[in-house]
């Protein structure tokens, strides 16, 4: 649950430009704390689907040993793969999520799903009892194109044998362009959440010169010190860093800002 907001928080305005999502924990949180919301993605979710893949990924399964799902995301991807095959994820392996979110879905498809507390990230998940002693193991890295290759790396190192299944890419869109550059110069934004670099790069292609300008003075959410270094190398540097990116920590970040500021 978030923390109780102070005053300050009723009405403030918060861009959030990551893509959508079905059940967006964040956003209910934000508003539970008197923020006024704006979800104006400036990236799309386009997932990989083709027959090859599918009967891939459900061999790559039923012979993993673990498999780790890095996003909600990839868990709809999967399972609406699984699904086109009329088959259900196999019971063989045992089942990670990068966080509670992502785990929720897994488990509502009627998996048992290990996922860290706090952490939600790949440092997070490599501290689970589950991905320590994986030496001779087949682990199964369900992800969408891209990103960090920390957690792969990491379990190769502990001896484990490791693929990676991607489900999707992520492609920029400057659908909500205009929208973005109205909300930030007309002030109804105060607050902007920047969850990942893809999005900052693809947020900083939508914004006019005006909007570039006026970035600066707004204050900008972001979880952990590698995200806020490099906001600070954009030159932007009114941060407030979560610890991670789980819901109640991000806004528990944001309230403690408040309340200290």
């Amino acid at each position: 649950m978030a923390a109780e907001a102070p005053a300050t928080l009723a009405g403030l305005g918060v861009l959030i430009p990551r893509p959508v999502r079905g059940r967006d924990t964040l956003v209910a949180q934000l508003q539970a704390v008197g923020c006024e919301p704006w979800i104006k993605p400036v990236m799309a979710i386009i997932p990989i689907a083709n027959q090859s893949l599918f009967e891939h990924m459900a061999s790559s399964l039923q012979a993993a040993d673990a498999v780790i799902f890095v996003s909600s995301h990839a868990v709809d991807c999967c399972l609406a793969a699984f699904k086109s095959l009329a088959a259900v994820l196999p019971g063989r392996p045992a089942y990670f999520a990068v966080g509670r979110s992502t785990a929720e879905r897994l488990q509502a498809a009627g998996g048992e799903v290990q996922f860290p507390l706090s952490d939600a990230n790949s440092e997070g998940l490599l501290q689970l009892p589950g991905l320590v002693d994986v030496a001779g193991k087949r682990v199964v890295i369900c992800r969408g194109e891209g990103g960090r290759d920390k957690l792969r790396d990491v379990l190769r190192e502990r001896g484990a044998e490791v693929e990676y299944l991607d489900l999707y890419r992520r492609e920029p869109t400057v659908l909500h362009r205009d929208e973005i550059n109205e909300l930030i110069t007309s002030g109804h934004i105060q607050l902007v959440v920047i969850h990942s670099g893809d999005i900052l790069r693809a947020f900083l292609d939508c914004l006019n010169t005006a909007s570039r300008n006026r970035l600066g003075d707004l204050l900008i959410l972001t979880p952990g010190q590698r995200m806020a270094e490099m906001l600070r190398q954009q030159g932007l540097t009114n941060l407030v860093v979560a610890p991670n990116a789980l819901p109640q920590d991000m806004v528990g970040a944001l309230v403690r800002w408040y309340t200290e500021r």
